[in-house]
């Protein structure tokens, strides 16, 4: 009871919350009635069948208007079978058509106008011109035929010279071999000249004047520089007269004579010896020693002189010749003649004197510098390359002497460009006609 009249008491003190019972009363009392009135059942879903049976009759119209349109289809399907099996009936009614209408083409010439008297007429000229072209093709033919002929005789003709050709060019090519073989500077090559006789000198007419220190070189005594010593010293006379006269002119006619021996020029000999140790350069010797001179007796019987000089002990390339304006062309400084030897020293070359001697030594006689200086390859810095043109007496010697090393061997390998090869130690042979042609346009090495 006190629960039920509080709530009374709040409903009154709360008027909204009353009318918020009151409405849900309401509510309820409404949605009661409506339960209690009758139901229309099935109306919607009946609406709803209609319309599908509707939907389900238009299908069906509708599938029949296609399998009409199937039916239509199939008719013309049967229709165009039809049509392809009267297809073959057409063509053969085509090609007979086409048949009788060439046939008929053929036949009708543009001569149905005319009548047949005209007809055979045409045919008779057409006839006769075939004739009258048979004789043109046939000349044609013989035509192309000996336009044939003529090209395989010119294919003919082109193949011979074709082979001349090639011929001449094997011609060529061993005439070209023989003249490289008969250009190289061998030693083999002095057999067809004959050397043991010699060069032949130009004939000189008798009475053909020539310097006298000239003649004297050309009678293979010695060169003209030493001529003039051997002038100036009076061991020279001409019929029978000393002349010390310096430039003085002979004749061939004259008798020049060098120590009571009459002086005749000969052939001119070139003789290239490989000097070995223990001879001297020189053509007699006082002391009876052993002169290059003994080497190239047997090479050759004229009086030959040696283009200077190379020490006792020194080995190597040494040039003998009567040919005295050669000898004073190789012998004279102004054409810088470049030698090279081969140094072998007592002690190793130390870096600072190799310097030295690359840049040039002071001399008693001046200073003296070479070309060129290198150590050999694969030998020890005992062993030494030096180039050098300066003809000063034992040159190299007292290069490496000034420095405190003394020299052991010296081996002079090059002479003018010319070298020992095919050359053994003591032997000697003739230049070349190459080697002396080369010697002879020598100018600077």
């Amino acid at each position: 009871m006190l629960k039920i009249s509080a709530f009374f008491s709040i409903m009154v003190e709360k008027p909204c919350i009353s009318a918020y019972f009151c409405s849900m009363t309401n509510k309820r009392t409404t949605r009661r009635e409506d339960d209690n009135k009758p139901k229309k059942r099935g109306t919607g879903s009946s609406e709803r069948g209609g319309n599908s049976r509707e939907q389900r009759a238009g299908g069906r119209e509708r599938g029949a208007e296609s399998r009409e349109q199937r039916a239509g289809s199939k008719e013309r399907g049967a229709s165009t079978r039809e049509t392809r099996s009267d297809r073959p009936e057409r063509s053969a009614g085509r090609k007979e058509y086409s048949s009788k209408s060439r046939t008929s083409t053929t036949k009708a010439s543009p001569f149905d106008k005319f009548d047949i008297d005209k007809m055979r007429e045409a045919k008779t000229a057409s006839l006769e011109k075939k004739e009258r072209r048979r004789p043109s093709r046939a000349g044609s033919n013989e035509r192309g035929a000996g336009s044939r002929e003529r090209g395989a005789g010119s294919r003919e003709q082109r193949a011979g010279s074709k082979e001349r050709d090639a011929g001449s060019r094997e011609r060529g090519v061993e005439s070209r071999e023989r003249g490289v073989e008969s250009r190289e500077p061998s030693v083999e090559s002095k057999k067809p000249l004959d050397v043991s006789k010699g060069f032949d000198r130009k004939k000189p007419n008798d009475n053909e004047e020539i310097r006298l220190n000239r003649f004297i070189a050309n009678s293979g005594v010695c060169s003209r520089r030493k001529a003039d010593e051997l002038i100036e010293k009076g061991q020279v006379t001409v019929n029978g007269e000393v002349i010390k006269e310096l430039g003085y002119k002979v004749k061939y006619s004259d008798k020049v004579k060098f120590d009571g021996k009459l002086l005749k020029p000969g052939k001119l000999v070139y003789v290239l010896l490989n000097k070995p140790k223990d001879f001297i350069t020189t053509l007699d010797d006082p002391l009876e020693r052993r002169t290059v001179v003994e080497l190239t007796s047997k090479l050759t019987s004229e009086r030959i002189f040696p283009v200077g000089r190379l020490d006792r002990n020194t080995t190597g390339l040494l040039l003998l010749t009567n040919d005295g304006d050669l000898a004073d062309k190789l012998s004279h400084p102004r054409n810088q003649v470049k030698k090279i030897y081969e140094v072998e020293l007592d002690k190793s070359l130390h870096a600072k004197d190799f310097e030295k001697i690359k840049e040039g030594v002071e001399l008693e006689d001046g200073p003296a510098k070479v070309d060129q200086i290198s150590y050999l390859d694969g030998k020890s810095k005992k062993f030494v390359g030096v180039e050098i043109h300066i003809g000063r007496n034992r040159i190299v010697r007292r290069i490496f002497e000034s420095l405190g090393y003394e020299v052991v061997k010296l081996d002079r390998v090059v002479y003018a460009g010319l070298t020992k090869k095919d050359l053994p130690r003591g032997r000697s042979r003739m230049l070349t006609k190459e080697e002396l042609i080369y010697l002879k346009h020598l100018n600077k090495y």
